[in-house]
């Protein structure tokens, strides 16, 4: 790079500008016509001219204290003046001098002896120069340099606006800098601030922007409130602009965004290029492009998210009518405006209490949003409203960020949904329904009757949503239902609290269902206390990793699968101990990993009154229930047989039943239970026997089981021949995505069940599956011969993502 002589002999790094370009160039930056190419150019010039760049940044501070000091009107004469003296003196060594002995500071080395440009009083030239404004200035200049190195400066500022940090409160001032730490506030008033790199930020009234970090991989802001509008400059290799608010972050390398805080949202859009934006609770992140908008918000549900889609989709329902905080209907509005939208398009809800009088209808493909379920609500304010949307007939939608409001006076549901397809319903917050049998939070159904199981709703995500106080005294009271023939349905992530009945129900026909991640609460405060219920013909359902205080039970249902739930320690309105736990009724089942703490009459059930068999009951933990542990039932004339019961721990029944307390009670009164084959479980510490058999019993085989500490003891004594294990042929690793084959040597008269520890239990001597997501994966076959016999073997798969 190329060196100028400086006065005391050496050289002055100036990248190769004369005397006339470095005078160009600051008065361009003074009288703020400086571009992004000239400024990156000149700090790195300043930057790198040592005690040199030091004088010229020296007075960069007193000319912006006197633009900001004085009003234009008399800045003329005395910036004349001060324009004068300067080229007198030259190097301008007395003045600064003066400005020392003044505030008590110590000369520095001398300055070089070379003209002073215009530029010095380009700035002045727009205000007045007096001696107590630059002594004032120059404390405050030094305190600037032992901050440490700047990450921004402050371009231009209108109005109030103040810098806080370490050292205190200061004006914000034009060509003062922003160093890590400290925060700029425009109180009433704006500002915009120069990155060295040449990137821009506009900062709007009302606002707080923080710097947070200059690192090898770029700058770091944060926004506490208000709103920037961004211009970044293209960052060099591995470098990026990072701008983040409490939920979340946007990733620049070179692009014209805005980002703004309202409520308790963030928004961003942008204008040029492309933005990532990474939620604050690790939700993920979303690239944002030219045109685009993002919105993450942070609430008490599940968690901060993004939403993000095309800024000129977004349709908002005020502009046609709907007036939040007032008294009056905003039914008609809304409906007006998701009529008036194009497929496609997303009719928003700003902020507010929006009263509905009637039933909204949806359309296909034309969604509704709010700002978020916190600050965007729909309450029910008239009889006309029992639902207050509607979803009939159409498909291609999403329904979120808002609270519906049934004001304790709406029948419900407040979302019901009928032969429609691929419906998205997340963070609504849905509460307080009358005490009727339709106050349900979300249903969806089909025909009943003769075209019993058509036109039901498919395909469809029910997830993130809090319900709470739906029919609390009604014996239907519910969170979500899904009825007749609604199959392909996730529900997932909810929380539900206090219901008349329960808290999820599916019925009649839905098949393929998957409930995961669900919290249900307070359930069944009048009628049955269910947290999760499916029966007849809900066949191939996942039930997994839900946390609910009363029971989970599945019916008349196949190849359904119970694995990692909680039910809780429960309590009844009544006072007195709900049925079970988990309640199993169908075939080729697998219930393993749930955890039932207690208070239920039985932990484990399964209740033969329809053909139960081929079933898997591992690894379970049962404790404190009242009557027992396990229950295997058949009545009259009810089946229940080709049960495995292993790795389970059955301990500290209660003993205040009838039955007295037992770990487990085998009843074949009227029915037949056989084939059982009981191996590793923990059957310990219960007030009444170990086991209680009735009625017709057979086949009862047992191996490596520990029994003690019970009133009684006895148990079947174990098989003195070993059972040969089942034979699996599988790989031991695969990927996410991958298709795994799994191989059993399966008798031609056998029957053959998979628990692959993932979706639906498989069945036939082969099966194929594909895991989402990374882990080790405990997957067992039971194979049942024709004589009843069970074998039985695990395979551990290890999948990487």
């Amino acid at each position: 790079m190329p060196a100028s002589p400086r006065a005391d002999g050496r050289t002055m790094n100036t990248d190769g500008m004369d005397v006339e370009e470095w005078s160009a160039l600051l008065d361009a930056y003074c009288n703020g016509t400086i571009d992004a190419e000239g400024a990156q150019k000149l700090a790195v010039a300043i930057r790198s001219a040592g005690e040199e760049g030091d004088w010229v940044m020296e007075h960069l501070a007193l000319i912006n204290l006197v633009q900001h000091q004085h009003d234009h009107a008399s800045a003329d004469a005395v910036a004349a003046g001060f324009l004068e003296r300067l080229r007198a003196e030259r190097t301008g060594s007395k003045l600064v001098r003066a400005v020392r002995e003044r505030s008590g500071a110590q000369p520095s080395s001398p300055v070089p002896r070379r003209g002073v440009s215009p530029w010095l009083v380009a700035g002045a030239g727009f205000a007045a120069a007096a001696v107590v404004a630059l002594t004032l200035a120059w404390p405050q200049y030094q305190r600037s340099r032992e901050r440490g190195p700047d990450l921004a400066r402050v371009a231009a500022v209108d109005g109030a606006v103040v810098i806080v940090g370490a050292q205190g409160e200061r004006p914000g001032m034009a060509g003062g800098g922003l160093v890590a730490g400290e925060t700029i506030i425009t109180r009433g008033g704006s500002a915009s601030l120069s990155l060295t790199d040449g990137s821009t930020i506009a900062i709007a009234a009302n606002s707080e922007l923080g710097a947070v970090a200059s690192t090898a991989g770029g700058r770091s802001l944060a926004l506490m409130r208000g709103s920037v509008r961004v211009v970044a400059a293209r960052q060099a290799p591995g470098q990026s602009l990072s701008i983040a608010t409490s939920h979340g972050t946007a990733q620049v390398v070179g692009t014209r965004l805005s980002l703004a805080i309202v409520g308790d949202t963030t928004r961003l859009d942008v204008e040029e290029g492309a933005v990532r934006f990474a939620s604050a609770r690790a939700f993920g992140a979303v690239t944002v492009s030219a045109g685009q908008y993002a919105i993450a918000v942070a609430d008490d549900g599940p968690g901060a998210r993004i939403q993000h889609g095309d800024a000129a989709r977004l349709r908002d329902a005020t502009a046609l009518g709907a007036t939040p905080d007032d008294a009056e209907d905003d039914a008609y509005a809304i409906q007006e405006a998701i009529d008036a939208a194009a497929p496609g398009d997303i009719v928003y809800l700003p902020a507010g209490t929006y009263r509905l009088r009637h039933t909204v209808r949806m359309r296909t493909g034309v969604s509704l949003r709010g700002e978020s379920r916190t600050r965007t609500i729909l309450r029910h304010d008239g009889q006309d409203a029992a639902t207050m949307l509607s979803a009939s007939s159409v498909r291609d939608l999403t329904i979120s960020e808002l609270t519906i409001d049934g004001a304790s006076s709406a029948a419900g549901p407040a979302v019901f949904a009928y032969d429609s397809q691929r419906l998205s319903l997340h963070h609504l917050s849905i509460r307080d329904f009358a005490d009727l049998e339709t106050a349900i939070g979300i249903q969806f159904i089909g025909d009943q009757g003769v075209r019993a199981f058509a036109h039901g709703v498919t395909d469809s995500v029910i997830s993130d949503n809090s319900i709470e106080r739906m029919g609390v005294r009604s014996e239907w009271g519910a969170g979500i239902r899904v009825s007749w023939g609604s199959s392909q349905n996730r529900i997932e992530r909810n929380r539900i609290d206090g219901t008349g009945r329960g808290g999820i129900f599916a019925n009649d026909g839905c098949e393929d269902l998957v409930i995961v991640g669900n919290s249900v609460t307070r359930s069944g405060l009048t009628a049955e206390r269910f947290g999760i219920e499916i029966w007849k013909g809900c066949h191939r359902a996942v039930i997994e990793d839900n946390a609910v205080d009363h029971r989970i039970s599945f019916s008349g249902s196949d190849r359904v699968a119970v694995r990692g739930n909680t039910i809780g320690a429960a309590t009844g309105a009544s006072g007195q101990p709900p049925i079970a736990g988990i309640e199993i009724i169908g075939e080729d089942a697998v219930v393993t990993g749930n955890r039932i703490e207690g208070g239920q009459r039985v932990g484990l059930l399964v209740d033969g009154k329809v053909p139960c068999r081929h079933l898997s009951i591992a690894r379970n933990q049962v404790q404190r229930m009242h009557e027992s542990a396990l229950s295997i039932r058949a009545v009259d004339p009810g089946i229940a047989e080709r049960i495995c019961v292993s790795g389970n721990t059955l301990a500290g029944t209660l003993g205040d039943a009838p039955s007295a307390g037992a770990g487990v009670i085998l009843d074949g009164t009227g029915g037949r239970v056989l084939d059982l084959a009981f191996a590793q479980n923990d059957v310990t510490g219960n007030a009444g026997p170990a086991l209680v058999a009735r009625g017709s019993v057979t086949r009862f085989a047992t191996r490596d089981d520990r029994v003690a500490d019970n009133a009684e003891d006895g148990w079947p004594a174990a098989a003195s021949a070993p059972v040969p294990p089942a034979v699996i042929n599988a790989p031991t690793s695969a990927r996410v995505g991958q298709t795994v084959r799994f191989v059993g040597a399966v008798p031609a008269d056998a029957h053959a069940l998979w628990d692959l520890d993932d979706g639906i239990p498989a069945i036939g001597s082969e099966a194929d599956h594909r895991f989402a997501e990374p882990g080790t994966y405990r997957v067992t076959l039971l194979v049942w011969r024709a004589d009843g016999g069970l074998s039985r073997s695990e395979h551990a798969l290890v999948i990487a993502p």
